[in-house]
C-alpha cells in the first residue's frame, strides 16, 4: 500500500461487528487495499474460513501469508484459503465458483460474496475474451461469479438465517460523462466485445469514462438484483458500498503514459497535501465495505459510504446513503454530490445492465424479469379468467345528466375482497413454487391488497395458503375483520409520530418474512402484481368491444403505488394506442405521481398528513411502476376529502354502490370540475374499491360540506 496515513475509524468499526464464527467469506482482490482489511476484519472476528480470490502472482502469495500471520497472532481460528481467479478470464471464473460451491455445501453453504476487486483508469484494451479490461475486471466477472455461486449463498441464508453480496463502487458513479451523451447513463458499447482503441482510446479523460462506466455498473447491479433477491423467497442481500477517498494501489493500474500523473497522484494522497487534503489511510477506507459485508442491521438495498466532508474530501464513519433500495442521503452534500443516486436509480440503467451482463457472460437470471409488458397483461387476464369476478361497467342516466357526458364506472368494488386488488395478488400467487406455498405468504397493506391476498389464499386457493397481512395499525376494522374472515393473520404495524404509517408496516412485514421464511409480496412493485392489476382494463376493452361502443375519451384510475395505472395503461395503450388520455387520480397530500410527472423523475414525499383516502397513501410511485406510467399516463388529478365525500354521495344515489373513499377518487375528480370539459365525451372511471362499514360510511358522507363544481 501506499499510504503511513493513521487509521482514524478502522479499529472502531471492527471493533463494532459482531462475531463471525461459523460463517464464511469469499472476497475477489485482496492482495492489497480494501480488500486486505475486510480479510483482515473478518479474521478478527473469528470467520470460519476467509477465501481470497485472486489472480495467481507474488502479490497474491504475499498476502495470504501476511493474512495468516495476522491469524495466529490474533489466536483466530479462521481458516485461510487462495483460489485461483483471474476476473480477466471468465474460465478462470467458472473454475473458482465450481470449487467454492463444493467446499462450501459440506459447511452449510456462502455467508457472504464480496465483490471489492477492481482496476482504474487502464488502457483501453480488451481481454482475452474480448471485452474492456475495465468493466470485465470490475463488473462482469462479479456478475457471473454472484450467479454461480448463488446457490452456496441460498444454502447460507438457509440454514443460518442470511447471506450477502456486496458490490464495491467508487464516487466516480456518478461523473457525468461517456462517449454517447453527456448525462452519464450506462451505454450498451461498454458492455459488448469491440477492437481495442473503440472506446476513446487511451488519453485520461477516456480511461475515466470507462472507469466511469464500470463503477455505476457496480451501484446499479446492486439495486436491481436486490428486486430480483426480494422475489426468490430467500434472506440473500444485495448491498453495495463505496470507500470515498483512500490511499490504495489502484492508481498502479493506470496506462504507462499516465504512470508519471499516477504517481503524482499517488503522492498527493500519500502526503496528504493540498490535492487530496483530508485523504484516508487505505483501512479506513474499507470501513464501508466492511459495515456492508459484516456489521448488523443491514438491509437488502443498502448503500453505504463515509458520512463526513473533511476538506472537500469523502470520510469518516460509514452511513447509509440508500436505505432498502430507496435514496436516503444523510447529509445536503451527499443529497446534492450524488443528485438522490438518479444514475444508480434508473430503471433504463438497470434494464441496460442485466441484459448486457447477460449476453456477455453467457447466464440468464431466469429470478429476473424484465420490464411488464401488454403481453404480460394480456397473459395474467387469461390466467385469471373464471377465478376473479368479470366486474360489470355501470352506466347511470341520472349521473350522465349531472355531468352532461357518458360516465361508466368499472366498479371493482364489487370484486372478491371488495377490490381490485384481488386480481395482483391472485396472479402474484398462482405462481409461486410449492416450497412457497408450503411456507406461506406475508404482505404489507392497508387493507385493500391484504383483502386480496387473504381471499386469493383462503377462499380461492386449494388448498389454502398460510396469509399473513400487516397493517397499519389506524386501518379501519371492516378491512381487518374481512382478512380475517378469509382465514388471514392480521398483524397491526404501530403508528408513528412523523413516520409513514406504510413505511413502518413494510419494516414489520420484512422482519416477519426473515423471521418465519415467508414470500414476502409487494402490493405494486411486483412485475405479476402488476400484470394481473391490468386485467381489469382488459375487461374493460372487452366489455366496450361487446356493447360496440367507440373507445372513451378518458379513464381515470385511483392511485396510490401506481400498480393499477401501470397495468391498464399498458392494456388499453395496446387496444386503444394513446388516443384515449389515462390519469392517475390521487388524494391532496399524496400527489407523489403528480409531482413525479413534472419533473419527470420519481419524487418521494414527506410527512404523513391526514387523508380520508387510506388505500392510497404511497408516499412515491413504484420503481418498477413509474416507467410505464410516466410514459402513458396523461397526468395526475388531485382531490379533497371533500370532493371525495361528495362523490361517494353521489355513487351511492345515482348508481346504488359503496365505495371506500379511496375508491371513489376518480368520480370526485369528474364532479368537481377537474377532468375540465366533459360535454358530450365518454369517461371510464375504475371504482377501485369498496370496503368500508355503514358506520364508517355514514358519517364521511355527512360531514360533506360541498357539491358539484358541474
Amino acid at each position: 500500500m501506499i499510504s503511513n496515513l493513521p487509521n482514524l475509524y478502522y479499529p472502531t468499526v471492527v471493533e463494532a461487528i459482531p462475531s463471525l464464527e461459523g460463517k464464511i467469506y469469499a472476497i475477489t482482490g485482496t492482495t492489497s487495499g480494501t480488500g486486505y482489511y475486510t480479510a483482515r476484519a473478518a479474521i478478527q472476528k473469528n470467520a470460519a474460513a476467509v477465501l481470497l480470490l485472486n489472480r495467481p502472482s507474488t502479490r497474491a502469495v504475499k498476502s495470504e501469508t501476511k493474512l495468516k500471520q495476522f491469524a495466529a497472532k490474533q489466536g483466530s481460528k479462521s481458516r485461510i484459503y487462495t483460489i485461483h481467479c483471474d476476473l480477466q478470464k471468465f474460465d478462470t471464473v467458472h473454475s473458482a465458483a465450481e470449487i467454492i460451491n463444493r467446499h462450501c455445501s459440506a459447511f452449510g453453504g456462502l455467508d457472504g460474496l464480496l465483490n471489492n476487486a477492481g482496476i482504474m483508469a487502464a488502457p483501453d484494451k480488451r481481454t482475452m475474451d474480448g471485452f474492456d479490461v475495465q468493466m470485465q475486471t470490475n463488473h462482469l466477472s462479479h456478475f457471473l461469479l454472484t450467479k454461480l455461486l448463488m446457490p452456496s449463498l441460498k444454502m447460507a441464508a438457509k440454514t443460518r438465517g442470511e447471506s450477502r453480496i456486496v458490490q464495491h463502487s467508487s464516487g466516480a458513479r456518478n461523473v457525468k460523462r461517456a462517449l454517447g451523451e453527456a448525462k452519464g447513463n450506462l451505454e450498451k458499447q461498454f458492455f459488448a466485445k469491440c477492437q481495442e482503441g473503440s472506446l476513446g482510446g487511451d488519453n485520461l479523460g477516456a480511461c475515466f469514462n470507462r472507469y466511469h462506466q464500470t463503477k455505476l455498473s457496480n451501484t446499479v447491479f446492486a439495486i436491481a438484483l436486490h428486486k430480483v433477491l426480494k422475489g426468490m423467497g430467500v434472506n440473500v442481500k444485495s448491498i453495495v458500498c463505496e470507500p470515498g477517498v483512500a490511499a490504495t494501489d489502484l492508481v498502479s493500474n493506470l496506462s504507462m503514459e499516465h504512470r508519471k500523473a499516477g504517481n503524482d497522484i499517488s503522492s498527493a494522497i500519500s502526503n496528504g497535501n493540498a490535492a487530496f487534503p483530508g485523504v484516508q489511510s487505505a483501512a479506513d477506507g474499507s470501513c464501508s465495505l466492511i459495515m456492508a459485508s459484516f456489521a448488523n442491521n443491514v438491509n437488502s438495498g443498502d448503500m453505504f459510504m463515509p458520512g463526513e466532508l473533511i476538506k472537500n474530501t469523502v470520510v469518516g464513519i460509514p452511513v447509509k446513503c440508500i436505505q432498502k433500495g430507496i435514496p436516503t442521503p444523510p447529509t445536503e452534500y451527499i443529497k446534492q454530490a450524488f443528485q438522490m443516486e438518479e444514475l444508480t436509480m434508473s430503471i433504463e440503467n438497470q434494464n441496460i445492465l442485466w441484459e448486457m451482463s447477460e449476453i456477455a457472460t453467457g447466464v440468464h437470471w431466469e429470478e429476473r424479469k424484465g420490464n411488464v409488458s401488454a403481453k404480460d397483461v394480456r397473459k395474467a387476464a387469461k390466467l385469471l379468467s373464471g377465478k376473479v369476478i368479470r366486474t360489470p361497467l355501470l352506466e347511470s342516466l341520472a349521473l350522465n345528466l349531472m355531468t352532461k357526458a357518458r360516465i361508466l364506472v368499472k366498479a371493482e368494488n364489487l370484486q372478491t375482497g371488495g377490490s381490485f386488488k384481488v386480481r395482483g395478488a391472485l396472479h402474484r400467487v398462482l405462481k409461486l413454487s410449492p416450497e412457497e406455498k408450503e411456507r406461506g405468504v406475508v404482505c404489507f397493506s392497508s387493507g385493500n391488497f391484504g383483502q386480496g391476498l387473504a381471499a386469493a389464499c383462503g377462499q380461492i386457493m386449494q388448498p389454502r395458503i398460510n396469509c399473513t397481512i400487516v397493517m397499519p395499525g389506524d386501518t379501519p376494522m371492516a378491512k381487518q375483520n374481512r382478512a380475517r374472515s378469509y382465514g388471514a393473520t392480521v398483524v397491526l404495524s404501530e403508528i408513528r409520530k412523523g413516520i409513514n404509517r406504510e413505511v413502518t408496516a413494510a419494516e414489520l412485514a420484512e422482519k416477519l418474512a426473515n423471521d418465519h421464511k415467508y414470500t414476502l409480496l409487494h402490493p405494486f412493485e411486483d412485475h405479476d402484481v402488476i400484470a394481473g392489476q391490468g386485467s381489469c382494463a382488459v375487461e374493460i376493452c372487452e366489455q366496450f368491444h361487446e356493447r360496440q361502443m367507440n373507445k372513451p375519451h378518458m379513464l381515470l384510475i385511483p392511485t396510490g403505488g401506481g400498480g393499477l395505472s401501470a397495468g391498464c395503461a399498458l392494456a388499453t395503450n395496446d387496444v386503444w394506442g394513446n388516443s384515449v388520455s389515462i390519469y392517475a387520480v390521487e388524494p391532496e397530500g399524496y400527489d407523489d405521481h403528480r409531482i413525479s410527472f413534472n419533473i419527470g423523475k420519481i419524487s418521494r414525499l414527506t410527512g404523513n398528513p391526514p387523508s380520508l383516502c387510506d388505500s392510497l397513501q404511497a408516499v412515491s410511485p413504484g420503481q418498477n411502476t413509474f416507467p410505464i406510467t410516466n410514459q402513458l399516463l396523461k397526468g395526475s388529478l388531485v382531490v379533497n376529502d371533500d370532493e371525495v365525500r361528495y362523490a361517494m354521495k353521489v355513487a351511492f344515489e345515482t348508481l346504488q354502490i359503496v365505495l371506500e373513499p379511496g375508491g371513489a377518487v376518480g368520480l370526485a375528480a369528474i364532479l368537481s370540475g377537474k377532468c375540465g370539459n366533459i360535454e358530450g365525451k365518454t369517461i371510464v372511471v375504475i371504482a377501485s374499491g369498496g370496503n368500508t362499514d355503514y358506520d364508517k360510511f355514514t358519517k364521511i358522507v355527512n360531514e360533506m360540506k360541498v357539491s358539484s363544481k358541474l
